[in-house]
């Protein structure tokens, strides 16, 4: 699969507060306004996702020296796959592909490699 594939696919089971869009009338805010801030929501989504898989990781760390037991591994997948939703739909309301966001990381990171700046720190390395 693709990201351009699973970005769409994973738009199709998006759903976005309806009550902001019903008061958004009575409100007098035009429905286009409200549409442009749909990116709010998976935005506001994503570090709570992070959060939840970061908890699930400190908790096998801690109860098992360091391990990650294999029991665990389908949650840990779980909640991976919760942050990728998040993240594909954040970029679609954002009119943006997950390809072109994999294609020039990868870029990024091999014109730093090439350069010998891969640690460090610093964006412009």
């Amino acid at each position: 699969m693709t990201f351009d594939t699973y970005q769409a696919e994973a738009h199709t089971t998006a759903i976005y507060p309806v009550g902001l869009l019903h008061n958004a009338s009575s409100y007098g805010v035009q429905l286009q306004h409200i549409k442009k801030a749909a990116w709010m929501y998976p935005a506001l989504l994503l570090p709570s996702e992070v959060g939840e898989l970061m908890s699930h990781l400190q908790k096998a760390f801690r109860d098992n020296d360091g391990e990650l037991p294999e029991d665990k591994r389908q949650l840990f997948i779980k909640e991976i796959g919760d942050i990728l939703w998040a993240l594909a739909e954040l970029a679609t309301c954002l009119d943006m592909r997950l390809d072109d966001a994999a294609e020039g990381n990868i870029a990024k990171l091999a014109d730093r490699a090439r350069r010998g700046t891969l640690q460090g720190s610093g964006d412009e390395r």
